[in-house]
């Protein structure tokens, strides 16, 4: 660990305290991150990296690791050696983790970036094959006699900290670009030392974005295009004080959250929502020297000086090469295949009936983690359900609910569509009509509020009937998989409800869904 870390560890450790009474229950948070889990995909790109001559500015800048949990009580007075911290204003993003976005998006419809001979003691040398076929398994391109990549050298007089973005890949048409590559990985502070040399491998995902995104899987066609590679050279004080943030496994939330997300709420207390990155709003002091200027939109973080000098900006590009482009889609979806089963609006559902969607929107409902088991409820047994908005930007909102709800419970299953012989084989996950719960809502038919620094707002129902369908097997329908713990199942109730955010906006739902 270097100076600058220890700095900052004893800083979080003088800050940390224990909240225990304040945090959400684990069953909640987990229920929460499967139901984001169901909604949400991610995918990773990995850059092939050889460096000589070069510094690594920041490797040993470690960071907290996990983030402390802050104090109830008021901050304590944190007198540390400051050292080489450096600080720098940065504006909140227009949206979530809007610092960390990819910019390949940016090239479209333009035409290539005049290539680069040298410029601010750098250049960029590209090695790329006469021409290239490329299909998602790759294998071309492993074979081809010679990788496409890119050697950045530098010149310069003195050591120079730098993000320099791996190489990637523009798709054009008529000298226009008209796709671009799939690579996501957040660049890293590099030193370039005078007379350093850094080689970038270029990494194929096995296919290709398309700008217009004229498909449905949004991917390129097959088709005759050129292709240019790009490298990007850059910093700034506001990017290397951002990047030494997430080495603090710290992060900016969007501007318009800033009024829910701070010191106290609910979502600074569950760090599971934000997969290790805690909003710095939730503790302001955990770092010394942090101030939140919420009307302008800034903040003002330290950072460790290492990993800036001087401003730069570079874009370097390759000479086009005609390439073969074949793309398979059978990565995305079948799109011969039918639509997946969807409930419709103020319909009945019925024993056996199964669903893969709702349009039940951003809300999401939740069983309150001293749920009794569902096999073995009965008339006036009292069961808790809390409502969520899974969606930036608001702080408070209103939901119509029923007041004599039925609740449809669910088993979740695997449903296959083979497609026959022109078609993909795909798998959905269906959720199969097992039983009904009668209940009444301890709120009469009053709206749901929810404030979101609060959190999950609980309602509150009492149990008038049960029934089940004939042939369940309560082992199987509750077994623990995919739905989590044996006491829990997905419910629906299929009533249509309206949110309504504090700003006004409105979101119809045919349909209200909670979680296991």
């Amino acid at each position: 660990m270097d100076v600058f870390s220890e700095r900052i560890r004893a800083a979080a450790d003088a800050r940390a305290g224990r909240w225990s009474d304040a945090r959400v229950g684990g069953g909640l948070r987990g229920s929460i991150g499967r139901a984001r889990a169901m909604r949400i995909g991610g995918s990773a790109a990995i850059a092939a990296v050889v460096i000589t001559g070069v510094g690594a500015a920041g490797a040993g800048f470690t960071g907290v690791g996990v983030a402390p949990e802050p104090s109830p009580s008021a901050s304590p007075d944190l007198t540390i050696d400051q050292g080489d911290t450096a600080y720098a204003t940065v504006p909140f993003p227009e949206h979530p983790w809007g610092h960390s976005v990819n910019t390949a998006n940016d090239y479209c419809g333009e035409p290539v970036p005049a290539e680069t001979a040298e410029n601010e003691g750098f250049s960029a040398l590209f090695e790329m094959p006469a021409q290239l076929d490329l299909d998602s398994s790759g294998e071309a391109l492993i074979n081809a006699e010679t990788r496409p990549h890119v050697t950045l050298s530098f010149t310069g007089s003195d050591p120079l900290p730098v993000f320099v973005e791996q190489p990637e890949a523009l798709f054009l048409q008529d000298g226009v670009v008209v796709g671009h590559g799939w690579a996501d990985m957040a660049p890293s502070v590099t030193t370039l030392e005078p007379g350093g040399a850094l080689t970038h491998l270029w990494q194929w995902a096995g296919a290709a974005a398309d700008c217009e995104a004229a498909s449905e899987s949004g991917s390129l066609d097959s088709g005759e295009y050129e292709m240019v590679l790009v490298s990007r050279v850059h910093n700034s004080e506001q990017t290397a004080a951002v990047h030494s943030l997430r080495l603090q496994n710290y992060g900016l939330p969007a501007r318009s959250d800033l009024p829910a997300i701070r010191e106290g709420a609910y979502e600074c207390r569950d760090d599971y929502l934000w997969g290790g990155i805690t909003p710095i709003t939730c503790q302001p002091n955990a770092l010394p020297g942090v101030v939140v200027d919420e009307e302008a939109g800034v903040t003002t973080v330290p950072y460790d000086s290492a990993l800036y000098s001087r401003d730069v900006d570079l874009v370097f590009a390759s000479t086009p090469i005609p390439v073969t482009l074949e793309s398979d889609r059978s990565w995305y979806v079948n799109t011969e295949g039918p639509d997946l089963p969807a409930y419709e609006r103020e319909s009945v559902p019925a024993c056996g009936d199964a669903y893969a969607t709702f349009n039940s929107g951003s809300l999401g409902g939740f069983w309150a983690p001293d749920t009794p088991q569902l096999s073995s409820l009965e008339e006036g047994d009292s069961v808790q359900v809390s409502f969520w908005i899974d969606e930036s930007g608001w702080t408070e909102a209103e939901v119509t609910m029923p007041a004599n709800p039925r609740l449809w419970i669910m088993r979740t299953q695997e449903a296959e569509y083979d497609g026959g012989e022109a078609a993909t084989p795909y798998w959905y996950l269906s959720r199969e009509v097992v039983g009904w719960v009668d209940t009444t809502s301890a709120a009469g038919d009053s709206p749901l509020e929810i404030i979101r620094y609060d959190g999950p707002e609980p309602w509150s129902l009492t149990v008038d009937e049960v029934q089940w369908c004939e042939g369940v097997d309560f082992a199987d329908t509750f077994a623990t998989g995919v739905d989590g713990p044996p006491e829990s199942a997905p419910a629906m109730i299929a009533s249509p409800a309206t949110v309504t955010l504090g700003d006004g906006t409105r979101e119809e739902l045919d349909a209200l869904v909670i979680y296991p």
